[in-house]
């Protein structure tokens, strides 16, 4: 059995004549040594040379960003529930805290017909005022835009 240390055996008709990686350095960035790897067709096990890294301290400069055509925003889907959410509204950008409408929708509907069906008669007007019964629509405060809807059913 062969042991991790030792390389493998090379691949049939390759050569052994082929120089090993070289790892030259490539300057630093912010302080961070950066390299490039040569590279060659066949792998060599075990003989990397590494060349150090100069530790000059260099100015960062920032390279100019170019920019061309309109900027488009991508407006990112809020998760909400049943209760109000904080996020960050994709129409005015703002950090808000949801502001949440409840309406009956079909499961307020539904609760109420088997409440009726059942014979409590009463009741049935429970689901209506309950507002875990009813939908949750979310908006914004600061634009009112609709931000998401909560359906139960």
């Amino acid at each position: 059995m062969q042991s991790y240390e030792e390389a493998p055996p090379p691949y049939p008709g390759a050569t052994s004549n082929v120089a090993p990686n070289i790892i030259t350095s490539k300057g630093d960035y912010r302080g961070v040594p950066v390299y490039e790897i040569g590279s060659n067709d066949m792998p060599v096990y075990g003989q990397t040379t590494y060349q150090p890294a100069s530790y000059q301290q260099s100015p960062y400069q920032q390279a100019p960003v170019m920019m061309s055509g309109p900027t488009v925003i991508q407006a990112h889907a809020v998760k909400v529930g049943h209760n109000p959410v904080h996020c960050i509204c994709p129409q005015c950008h703002q950090q808000i805290v949801t502001r949440v409408d409840y309406d009956s929708g079909s499961f307020a509907w539904l609760m109420c017909l088997l409440l009726t069906v059942i014979g409590c008669v009463p009741c049935c007007v429970i689901p209506f005022c309950a507002t875990s019964c009813q939908d949750a629509t979310h908006t914004c405060p600061h634009c009112s835009a609709m931000l998401g809807r909560r359906n139960i059913l």
